[in-house]
């Protein structure tokens, strides 16, 4: 999943063909912000990042399973 500097799309250095057509979800990354979850099989994340897992999985008409109490 491709990350974008804010900062660099606003200064104009992004060329506009890597955004166009893509669904775009704007978010901080910071650790300083607290946004952080924890993820099975992919560690701690920023919270914008699983916000965009979640989008590409709906996106994907795949949906969330519940496993076996045991696991």
């Amino acid at each position: 999943m491709p990350r974008l500097s804010y900062a660099d799309v606003l200064a104009g250095r992004i060329e506009r063909k890597a955004i166009d057509g893509k669904t775009i979800i704007i978010g901080g990354t910071a650790i300083e912000l607290g946004d952080r979850l924890p993820v099975p099989r992919h560690g701690v994340l920023p919270g914008v990042t699983v916000q965009a897992l979640a989008a590409e999985s709906m996106s994907q008409n795949r949906t969330i399973a519940r496993t076996s109490h045991w696991l």
